[in-house]
């Protein structure tokens, strides 16, 4: 089993993720796109990164055809990259080091004849590091005159000294005796580098940073441009203190502008709401964003909004939607950050992607009606870049690497895919379908539940199937999705591996991963649940779960099991359970209320004690909130609320606990920190319960570096197997 499941990952690490994608015409015929892409380099032990061009020709009335495809190009040491307006010149932020192995960070500006600007932007010390392409403070943008470049960079922290030692260079004079030891507050998981960013902008003609400086303590990003004398950016207040930022959009900002000749700042939008992904109209009057409330659930249903940048009056394009009526209704919008490029060429319609249920896809939005148009079906497809009348996307499903399409937007028959790569990928090796339930109340279990065999557990849920047709009468009840993938060359009932999300208001996406296929191919049936309380529902869906979670969610996730089980599909002597995260929560959960289901669990990174997890997490607002609390700055946790967060935990099933348990930690991890599972690991020890414990060194939440996650799928899959004998 050991070089089988060697030999799978080696085979699926070749497989690639699409990271941006930019469309640029090379003549009123032929088009060129651009692909970057990254893949995984065991023998380095990280993830590199290439980019690929293709030649794409636009013919009236006709499906786009492709005519060249180049080899993967390695791009090294590369921050960002951006193609001037105009097309006349390209920007690089690249990072390298000197001769004393420091880290240095340079602006470059190519044209067609070489580079004409290089500045060492580290050696002037005018601000810190540049930020990255993070998903929540990065830019880098030309202005529309193809002079000035902004970026999002650290601001320069005062220097530091003890009060003992001697100043040398008596013209510092900023130099702060006695705070070398001062706590630097950060944005917690993924952005521990980054405390107070700022916005600052390049002059290529005079090789000049200046930086913007606001009266506000806040933290600066997602900037773009209105004109080439006018920004627009995102602001977070860092006050009282910086809580985390990634995958939690329901922190207070406000959208803020900047004029670049006065040096004036003004507040476009503040509703003491939660904005992201500004996106400036067509014709220069209006900001797009998406809105959601602050605090409440970290990911919520999201509202699309328009703001008019000099009256500043705002309205609704698109609402949120309470439920949804079957799996075809519209059920809101759930997207994490629309497109740079997003308009088709009038400036009537917006692109993007969002979660519908287990699928994302790509959706126009009529600007003017706000009536919502869904352009693909099944599998995961992410909008990259709308330009020229075509749509750049990549589209990847369960049983199909991640591949890039365009679509021909002037096309008046409907919305027709063309891959850029021949032929597409797909493993006929594993089958999948979503499954859609309307789960009902469980029967409650016997006093001697711990003698209950399987079957009998699984009696107790009871649900109806919904065909993805099918319209409900009651929008009071909240439907739930199961993702099922089937190796192929087995027969069913197979071993079955039950996999709840993250979160918990996320979404299972029909996507190609890499562990489910890998388990697959290795044998295994699998079944991801996305249970009420996930995104892609309706907003009612995501509000049903704070307050009841270790009970509604894992009712959900038992519930479609006992589907699994009643269709063949698992064998109910061989079924295991893995979750991260809430999903590790889960199957703590579930190994603990149900001691007889389950052979063997994989928790990653588990929520074991939310009582004893509020202090230390850098989303205490987390523990609050699912616990079924409202939360605030300023309260600290009173006993009845200590209670409360422990009887939703899954530490008051410890003694029930006799499942084989592999737990798996990074000791980076600011979301859920380590000494979660270490308090599971030790309360089983003492117990003598079968578990072991693998802690990643150099790893966050999410345990994606390349050496951890080979290492991760192989022990997973020899836990199982091990212990499904």
């Amino acid at each position: 089993m050991e070089k089988k499941c060697v030999d799978l990952y080696r085979k699926f690490a070749q497989y690639y993720n699409v990271a941006q994608g930019f469309i640029s015409s090379l003549n009123h015929e032929v088009i060129r796109v651009q692909v970057i892409a990254t893949q995984r380099d065991l023998e380095r032990s990280e993830k590199v990164k290439f980019e690929k061009e293709y030649g794409v020709v636009r013919k009236h009335g006709e499906a786009p055809e492709i005519i060249y495809s180049s080899m993967p190009k390695p791009i090294e040491n590369m921050v960002w990259q951006r193609l001037s307006i105009d097309g006349s010149r390209k920007a690089v932020i690249r990072k390298w080091k000197n001769k004393e192995n420091q880290d240095q960070q340079f602006i470059e500006v190519w044209n067609s004849n070489g580079k004409i600007v290089n500045v060492n932007l580290t050696e002037r010390k005018e601000h810190g590091k540049v930020n990255d392409n993070d998903g929540e403070f990065g830019s880098f943008e030309w202005s529309p005159c193809s002079r000035y470049l902004l970026f999002i960079a650290e601001e320069k922290r005062p220097e530091s000294m003890s009060f003992f030692k001697k100043v040398t260079d008596e013209s510092k004079t900023d130099v702060k005796r006695g705070h070398e030891h001062d706590y630097i507050e950060d944005w917690g998981e993924q952005l521990v580098d980054k405390s107070k960013p700022v916005v600052c902008i390049f002059d290529t003609e005079q090789s000049e940073v200046k930086i913007v400086k606001t009266e506000q303590d806040i933290s600066c990003g997602q900037a773009i441009w209105i004109s080439s004398d006018q920004l627009a950016f995102i602001g977070w207040p860092n006050d009282p203190y910086r809580v985390g930022l990634v995958y939690c959009h329901n922190r207070s900002n406000a959208l803020y502008s900047f004029t670049r000749s006065t040096g004036a700042i003004d507040v476009l939008y503040s509703q003491n709401t939660s904005v992201k992904s500004p996106r400036l109209t067509l014709d220069g009057k209006n900001i797009l964003l998406l809105e959601t409330a602050v605090f409440g659930p970290h990911q919520q249903c999201t509202r699309l909004i328009k703001v008019n940048i000099e009256s500043k009056q705002v309205s609704t394009i698109v609402d949120t939607v309470e439920n949804t009526r079957s799996a075809c209704t519209f059920p809101g919008i759930y997207c994490l950050s629309m497109p740079r490029r997003c308009f088709s060429h009038d400036g009537a319609t917006l692109f993007f992607s969002t979660i519908w249920g287990t699928h994302q896809v790509p959706v126009s939005v009529d600007l003017a009606s706000g009536e919502v148009r869904r352009l693909a079906h099944d599998g995961c497809w992410d909008v990259l870049d709308v330009h020229n009348h075509l749509l750049l996307a990549s589209h990847s499903s369960p049983n199909e690497p991640e591949s890039v399409v365009v679509c021909d937007l002037g096309k008046t028959h409907g919305a027709e895919w063309v891959s850029l790569e021949s032929p597409d990928i797909c493993l006929e090796s594993i089958q999948w379908d979503v499954i859609r339930l309307t789960p009902e109340d469980p029967l409650p279990a016997p006093a001697d539940d711990q003698s209950e065999s399987v079957r009998d557990v699984l009696s107790r849920f009871k649900y109806a199937v919904k065909a993805p047709g099918v319209h409900s009468a009651d929008l009071d009840h909240v439907d739930i999705e199961l993702l099922v993938l089937r190796p192929t060359g087995l027969t069913a009932p197979y071993p079955l591996i039950i996999f709840p999300h993250g979160g918990p208001h996320a979404t299972f996406l029909a996507a190609f991963g890499l562990y489910l296929p890998l388990l697959c191919e290795a044998g295994f049936g699998i079944v991801q649940v996305n249970y009420r309380g996930s995104l892609g529902f309706g907003k009612k869906g995501v509000e049903s779960l704070p307050g009841h979670i270790g009970r509604m969610d894992v009712d959900d996730v038992m519930t479609a099991l006992a589907y699994c089980i009643d269709e063949k599909i698992g064998d109910p002597d061989r079924l295991a359970c893995f979750g991260g995260s809430h999903g590790g929560f889960l199957v703590a959960h579930m190994i603990g209320q149900f001691p007889n289901v389950f052979k063997a669990c994989i928790a990653r990174n588990p929520v074991i004690n939310i009582a004893s997890m509020v202090g230390s997490t850098d989303i205490p607002d987390w523990c609050v909130t699912e616990a079924g609390r409202d939360f605030s700055f300023g309260e600290c946790p009173k006993p009845d609320l200590y209670e409360q967060m422990w009887r939703v935990s899954p530490i008051q099933y410890i003694d029930r606990i006799k499942t084989p348990t592999l737990i798996m930690l990074g000791d980076g991890d600011r979301r859920v920190p380590p000494k979660q599972g270490m308090e599971l690991y030790r309360a089983l020890r003492s117990r003598s319960a079968p578990c072991r414990l693998v802690v990643y060194k150099g790893n966050c939440h999410p345990l994606t570096e390349v050496d951890a996650e080979a290492d991760a799928f192989v022990n997973i899959c020899m836990w199982i197997t091990e212990n499904m004998k």
